[in-house]
């Protein structure tokens, strides 16, 4: 997959783009310049309408226009043709603090506005923000239905709304979280760990959910866009292009739950990626065979692990698993299992 510029538009801080089939036009916020964006995929033009705060996030509203999150709660914005910008106040958020706005929204799949809130100054390190929901027919000052995050983010819902998805960005946490959703009462539960992102490069930013299910998110300050699917695998990734490039293996096609990729003779096989000290491995299955590999930002790779699955479970098998049903492994002890792997069991490279 390639990424294509459209649109050089030097923004402070562009956010929240959204596509409209009935304009042919790609709409986003440019926040602390207080600005709603449009690009025509028929001109080629971009046209700016100014907001009256800070504009982080938007949607489109039923009634025409867009519902957008801004420093002091949620508007209903309506931009016209001569540069012009009607703005409405829906409800506001209570700060807990004066420097905040608002950051990361979406709506959720029966229409209700999801926003994050956050302190201006990242470096300050706060856990401030909160997560507001405002749905049709609120005004007034709306409560906070979730709480204790830096820089909330990532906002997304799965494809049947049961499942809703919020990191956090700041530098200190990077972390992706699923929550159980309802869909009758929009009330989140079962909070639970779904991406530790201090493990890829990049911190999570923003997201959105694909027709499979998949999480895709922005690698804020690596220029990277990482998919993940429902169980939190990463697909798709460097690691697994860099692989079959260098083993005697071919990658799935499609989206596969207990491998990524089948080696030329046959075997079934998951490919382990990182960045960092360590990999992890479901406790629940064991593939036909594992390639684990650390790779390095200029593109280099060190081989980790080549061998049968069956090797890593009884590696592992005395530690304790994490809550999502994971075995952590450091780099020395599976260099050590590495060892036990004789070449006839590896995969070949090319």
């Amino acid at each position: 997959m390639q990424a294509e510029l459209i649109v050089d538009a030097r923004n402070a801080v562009g956010e929240s783009p959204v596509w409209v089939p009935q304009d042919n036009a790609l709409y986003w916020v440019d926040i602390p310049n207080g600005g709603l964006q449009r690009w025509s995929a028929d001109t080629g033009h971009v046209h700016a309408w100014k907001t009256p705060e800070m504009l982080a996030c938007i949607a489109r509203h039923r009634r025409g226009g867009w519902v957008a999150g801004m420093e002091s709660g949620f508007f209903h914005l309506h931009p016209h043709s001569d540069g012009s910008l009607d703005s409405e106040r829906l409800a506001s958020v209570a700060h807990s603090r004066n420097d905040m706005r608002l950051n990361d929204g979406r709506c959720d799949r029966q229409g209700r506005f999801w926003a994050g809130s956050m302190v201006l100054d990242m470096g300050l390190n706060l856990p401030e923000g909160r997560l507001y929901r405002y749905g049709t027919g609120q005004s007034g000052v709306i409560e906070a239905q979730l709480d204790g995050f830096i820089v909330p983010n990532g906002l997304g819902f799965s494809p049947d709304g049961k499942t809703m998805y919020v990191s956090d960005s700041h530098p200190a946490v990077q972390l992706i979280w699923a929550f159980d959703y309802d869909t009758d009462s929009g009330t989140p539960s079962g909070r639970r760990l779904f991406v530790d992102m201090q493990q890829f490069p990049g911190r999570p930013d923003g997201a959105a959910v694909d027709a499979d299910g998949c999480y895709w998110i922005c690698g804020n300050d690596a220029g990277l866009i990482h998919r993940f699917t429902p169980d939190g695998r990463l697909v798709g990734d460097i690691g697994e292009v860099v692989a079959s490039l260098s083993y005697q293996l071919t990658l799935n096609d499609g989206l596969t739950r207990h491998h990524d990729a089948v080696a030329d003779d046959g075997r079934r096989v998951q490919i382990k990626t990182t960045f960092g000290a360590s990999l992890t491995f479901p406790v629940h299955h064991v593939p036909d065979y594992y390639l684990g590999i650390r790779m390095s930002q200029d593109g280099s790779f060190e081989e980790i692990y080549n061998g049968p699955g069956s090797l890593i479970q009884e590696g592992l098998s005395g530690r304790k698993a994490t809550k999502t049903g994971l075995h952590g492994g450091l780099m020395p002890m599976l260099k050590r299992l590495n060892q036990l792997v004789p070449e006839s069991e590896r995969i070949p490279k090319r």
